[in-house]
């Protein structure tokens, strides 16, 4: 994947993780921003959340879907 690309992706994971969050609907990580190096490495920075609580996976799919 080039760079353009996954700086791009990145970008827009952090936009729809931040639009998520603003809801208070569904627990998801907070998005602190992107990056991209020197050497065209590019990521993203969220809040870890352990994802071993997530047993009903049909609420879930309600609480995003609201």
């Amino acid at each position: 994947m080039t760079s353009l690309l996954a700086n791009k992706m990145f970008n827009g994971e952090h936009a729809g993780l931040e639009a998520i969050y603003k809801t208070e609907t569904i627990r998801c990580p907070k998005s602190y921003g992107t990056f991209k190096m020197e050497d065209g490495t590019c990521g993203i920075v969220t809040e870890y959340i352990s994802m071993n609580s997530s047993k009903n996976q049909e609420a879930l799919g309600k609480q995003l879907a609201e």
